[in-house]
């Protein structure tokens, strides 16, 4: 039950940094691509966020540096455009 609970909290904590990341976003550029860029700050904002809490906290997982990360890291990235692509745009 307390993983639950985990999840839950890092995912209200996420979504938290999404959304203050596409409000500060919206209100420094106010161009053309304002909500495309609000929205990617905030999206890259709350999976950064997530990402470590649930490391951290989640999987338990102290690897460090590029050795330690960098396929993971790879990975991740890889799936965030690829789920993220049809939503943006692109």
């Amino acid at each position: 039950m307390w993983l639950v609970a985990k999840f839950s909290i890092f995912a209200l904590i996420a979504i938290s940094v999404n959304l203050v990341g596409q409000f500060i976003t919206s209100h420094i550029y106010e161009g053309s691509l304002e909500l495309f860029v609000a929205m990617v700050v905030g999206i890259l904002g709350g999976l950064i966020t997530k990402y470590f809490l649930d490391k951290k906290f989640i999987f338990y997982d102290d690897a460090s540096g590029i050795k330690g990360n960098g396929r993971k890291n790879f990975s991740l990235l890889g799936s965030w455009f690829y789920h993220h692509s049809y939503f943006l745009g692109i």
